[in-house]
């Protein structure tokens, strides 16, 4: 008996630490669910469709709940649609570049955005962002599809303030719930499982390249089957400027910058409209300062996102180009 009890205490005691450990983890270490792609009521994860070629057997994501600076009967519709750069990451709505953007948009009346990015998107949610964007938000007048440098990755990791954290499709099915909804589960096996490292080192993935390919093909039609124009905006990171003059070909530096001009080459081949905010083009936008830290600490080898300045620098380069192509949309609708 004495023994029983003594099981009993040491598993209570188990479940009690493991329940602390979760709670723990909820409160200190992701503390910002906005950026958290795994638990977020703001996301929700689905089957790709039948029938869209590469990103078929993939799980995708997009955004339950869009955000909009809920203008009513605009002048004028846009929609954002990306990933965490597009999003706004690490910045309060209100100090975004595309919520910044309406009201830089002077001389054109008054402007209603709604943001479809999701934080961690790979290519295929991109796709899907747009594709089913009418299921979500009213028609547009113009859709600026944010194209950030990691867009070619797998996205098999999603850093959450630094700490990266295993998304479900990159985890054994029968581990896929467990690693979705409890932090300590994602987190012990994102310790165990070695193929963490591979989305880091790799930069793109093995068809990466195709998928993007096959992503501005399936928007630039829908552009065209719905009359609306389509403008790629490419978006270097944030702190690629800060970024040693020669990298070691492994180096997140490298590979972000030939993954983008890989994007850029394949965008001009399919003859789309690319409003290019590179430098020397235009940036370098000031970096998020907590991403600047992880830089310093050695736990990232570039700053990705913009801080609420850099979001404001970003929107003052893109209005003018925005406002000119809502110019030319109107004109042709006449």
């Amino acid at each position: 008996m004495h023994g029983i009890r003594h099981l009993a205490l040491i598993v209570g005691g188990l479940f009690i630490g493991l329940g602390l450990a979760e709670a723990s983890l909820r409160v200190g270490y992701h503390d910002l669910p906005s950026l958290d792609a795994l638990a977020d009521d703001s996301l929700q994860w689905r089957p790709a469709e039948p029938g869209v070629g590469e990103c078929g057997d993939r799980r995708l994501q997009r955004a339950a709940l869009i955000r909009t600076n809920r203008i009513p009967n605009p002048d004028v519709t846009l929609w954002v649609a990306g990933d965490s750069v597009t999003h706004g990451s690490g910045v309060q709505t209100r100090n975004t570049w595309w919520a910044r953007l309406a009201d830089a948009l002077d001389g054109v009346g008054t402007v209603g955005i709604y943001d479809l990015s999701v934080p961690g998107a790979g290519t295929c949610s991109i796709r899907l962002q747009v594709l089913e964007g009418l299921e979500q938000a009213p028609r547009p007048d113009l859709v600026l599809v944010g194209v950030f440098a990691d867009d070619l990755l797998a996205h098999a990791v999603l850093s959450v303030r630094g700490r990266q954290v295993l998304l479900p499709s990159a985890a054994p099915r029968w581990l896929q719930g467990p690693v979705t909804h409890s932090y300590l589960v994602n987190l012990v096996w994102f310790t165990l499982d070695r193929r963490r490292v591979s989305a880091l080192a790799r930069g793109m993935s093995s068809n990466g390249e195709a998928l993007f390919r096959r992503t501005v093909t399936d928007v630039e039609e829908w552009g065209r089957t719905q009359q609306v124009p389509i403008a790629w905006v490419l978006i270097a990171p944030a702190g690629l400027e800060r970024c040693p003059a020669v990298s070691p070909p492994a180096h997140g530096c490298s590979w972000l910058r030939e993954d983008q001009a890989l994007m850029a080459s394949i965008l001009a081949e399919a003859g789309a409209d690319v409003i290019d905010l590179r430098p020397p083009a235009a940036g370098p936008f000031e970096p998020l300062p907590y991403d600047l830290e992880l830089v310093e600490q050695g736990r990232s080898d570039v700053a990705l996102h913009m801080s609420a300045a850099g979001n404001a620098e970003l929107a003052a380069a893109l209005a003018p180009q925005v406002r000119e192509r809502v110019t030319a949309a109107r004109a042709a609708a006449q």
